[in-house]
């Protein structure tokens, strides 16, 4: 029971880490690599708020990019006669 347990967390662990990796490299192509070792230069004056910046960053790419595929689907229907 104990080792299911630990392997079960030890899962949780390895998926949170991979969505972490996968925000940071998302906000990256967003914003650039230059300026994410900016802000990860800015991480000793407050520590707490880089997650949380680097998810709003990720989160607003992940908006932008449903947005843009929304719109692509109206063009493309209202460009289309159907009989």
């Amino acid at each position: 029971m104990l080792s299911r347990l630990r392997a079960l967390l030890s899962l949780l662990g390895y998926h949170v880490f991979m969505a972490m990796g996968s925000m940071y490299v998302l906000a990256a192509s967003v914003i650039g690599f230059e300026t994410l070792a900016l802000l990860l230069g800015y991480a000793t004056m407050a520590p707490i708020g880089v997650p949380f910046t680097i998810a709003g960053i990720a989160l607003w790419a992940i908006v932008r990019r449903r947005v843009r595929r929304i719109r692509r689907e109206d063009d493309d229907s209202e460009g289309r006669m159907e009989p």
